[in-house]
């Protein structure tokens, strides 16, 4: 077998493999976003400034 491969069947190798990586790439993106959505509030929570604490009086 040949390690050649014919002009249009490059072509269309390279159009098809472009369209996988685009199709992958929207798939992560939206699983990225769906899991955005997940952990905002824990982040924000986690995030959310305390108030520095006392300490206690002396007697």
């Amino acid at each position: 077998m040949s390690e050649q491969i014919a002009p249009e069947l490059q072509a269309d190798a390279e159009s098809i493999g472009h369209a996988v990586y685009r199709a992958m790439r929207a798939e992560m993106i939206d699983a990225s976003r769906q899991r955005e959505g997940i952990d905002t509030p824990l982040l924000m929570e986690a995030w959310r400034p305390r108030r520095p604490t006392r300490p206690p009086a002396r007697r």
